[in-house]
């Protein structure tokens, strides 16, 4: 089948999709309003009217984040319905990662003992058949992972088990998932014909930067010291990044963050220029971090403006859609804590 008839139909439907997503003249309301009650009385007359009408019965901000979360596994449930093969795969993936992060809490709660969090957490399927209670419930490390033997993850938790139990963090469990998870992305990409390769790729690979580059970046503020293994850093960088992908080394970059982030400051990144100085003001994150998804946003709006019978158009919608979603929790808690407008505009995936 041509790309026309591969895309045509879904096509189609994504534009309809973008169409209803929040409009920019929304968003500036949304930054403008005065308080959180005008917030909410926007929110009800678009596309998200049935979570937020929810505000009238509940607090709750965890809980409207939850049903803000199980408003984008929806969102890939409408679009998995039109595709096949190897596009079918990449989406089928993409919402793996989702299922991923909702593991990642699974796991935090047990180890934390919070209870109180389990609310938050989607018990139902979503990729595979994870048993959440039972592992909310295990007595151990292996047996919670003895309860993912349906899934990718065990064999992936069970390889990083012996440097959790010596570090006593979950840092390795939960980058463990992610590499895992972004090699297995990689290899679908590989399947893909050559056009959709090559814009999923790209992405993709932007994405990666984002994952790698903040995770460095925190390293460094957060937690680098004498005893730390730069090597080990090294070993936890997720793969086949668009510009990370490059590195094979985080040894130029011990001395400060201002030469890690000059080095990366090209395009697409190439507003990374503004980091003059290295900082551990925790602003500095934020500002990389928008730095870094205004990239990934321009490339995806690029890529609903080429050939419309491809990939493209549906991954743009997803990093859209995940931006909006971000968007709109930024948004939230801005209100509740009586942030200024220029302020709010300073945090928001634009």
């Amino acid at each position: 089948m041509n790309s026309i008839g591969k895309y045509a139909f879904i096509n189609a439907k994504v534009r309809a999709m973008l169409g209803s997503m929040l409009s920019a003249e929304t968003i500036d309301t949304l930054i403008h309003s005065k308080d959180v009650d005008e917030f909410w009385d926007i929110l009800r007359e678009s596309n998200y009217a049935d979570i937020f009408s929810m505000y009238s019965s509940t607090s709750d901000l965890g809980m409207i984040e939850f049903e803000l979360f199980k408003n984008h596994i929806q969102t890939y449930f409408k679009l998995l319905r039109n595709l096949r093969g190897a596009s079918y795969q990449l989406v089928f993936l993409m919402l793996n990662k989702l299922e991923i992060e909702n593991l990642k809490n699974v796991i935090r709660c047990w180890y934390r003992k919070e209870v109180d969090e389990e609310k938050y957490i989607f018990k139902e399927k979503i990729c595979y058949s994870i048993p959440v209670t039972k592992i909310l419930e295990a007595e151990s490390i292996e047996e919670l992972i003895l309860l993912l033997n349906k899934t990718p993850y065990q064999d992936v938790l069970l390889k990083a088990l012996e440097q959790f139990k010596e570090k006593k963090s979950l840092f390795y469990l939960e980058t463990a998932l992610d590499i895992d998870y972004y090699q297995r992305l990689y290899k679908n990409i590989n399947l893909l014909a050559s056009s959709d390769r090559r814009i999923s790729l790209k992405l993709v690979g932007i994405e990666i930067d984002i994952e790698n580059l903040l995770a460095i970046v925190r390293f460094k503020q957060y937690y680098y010291s004498v005893s730390s293994s730069v090597k080990e850093l090294t070993d936890y960088i997720i793969p086949h990044g668009y510009k990370t992908g490059q590195l094979k080394s985080l040894k130029p970059f011990t001395g400060d963050i201002k030469s890690m982030l000059q080095f990366f400051a090209v395009k697409p990144y190439e507003k990374l220029n503004v980091f003059t100085k290295e900082t551990k003001d925790k602003s500095s994150v934020f500002l990389m971090e928008k730095i870094l998804w205004e990239a990934l946003i321009k490339e995806a709006k690029h890529s609903l403006g080429k050939y419309p019978f491809s990939i493209g158009t549906i991954l743009a919608y997803l990093i859209l859609k995940q931006a909006e979603l971000k968007n709109i929790v930024s948004l939230l808690y801005s209100k509740i804590y009586k942030i200024t407008p220029t302020e709010i505009q300073g945090k928001l995936k634009c």
